[in-house]
């Protein structure tokens, strides 16, 4: 599946497949839901894909050096 990663806003970073998107908080740090919290917060197409979306975060150039930071949602 195609994806977008796009700065939606100074503070937000959007995550897109198709219509299911997904908005990361940054600022110092990418804030990421917790691996607990990733299927109860992510839309169903991103569910059981954290590994693979975030890695596809951390390749984007715009990203490099942009600490994660897993957080309570």
């Amino acid at each position: 599946m195609e994806y977008v990663i796009r700065f939606s806003t100074k503070e937000s970073v959007e995550y897109r497949e198709g219509p299911a998107r997904f908005d990361f908080w940054i600022g110092p740090f990418l804030d990421i839901p917790r691996v607990e919290d990733w299927d109860r917060v992510m839309p169903l197409p991103f569910r059981g894909r954290r590994n693979e979306i975030l890695e596809r975060l951390r390749a984007d150039s715009r990203l490099l050096g942009t600490p994660f930071r897993d957080v309570l949602v």
